[in-house]
């Protein structure tokens, strides 16, 4: 038989981990919860490689996605810089013209 963990909840960082509910005080547990501790901590066990994959994969996801944005930014800003090239060239043209029309 199955032992059900009980959700508690720790005030400083609001995450919950599921662990069974254990007293202050000493005492003696049955065959039944031993067992289900036991079966806890071998589920526990064989989750401890797989979480830590995910966990690796997870922060290359991260990674590969900030390369992308910077990459798009990137893009974006040399548009814009190449956005204002014909912009700037039509102004130093003007002003070369009102200076001739100046002298």
């Amino acid at each position: 038989m199955k032992l059900s963990p009980i959700r508690i909840f720790t005030s400083l960082d609001l995450t919950s981990r599921l662990a069974p509910l254990t007293p202050n005080n000493p005492r003696f547990f049955t065959q039944m919860e031993s067992q289900a501790l036991c079966q806890l901590r071998d589920e526990r066990k064989q989750m401890v490689q797989p979480t830590m994959q995910a966990y690796q994969a997870l922060g290359e996801m991260t990674t590969q996605d900030a390369d992308v944005h910077r990459a798009h930014y990137n893009l974006k800003t040399t548009e814009a810089r190449n956005a204002l090239k014909p912009a700037q060239t039509q102004a130093k043209f003007q002003l070369i013209g009102l200076e001739a029309i100046r002298s």
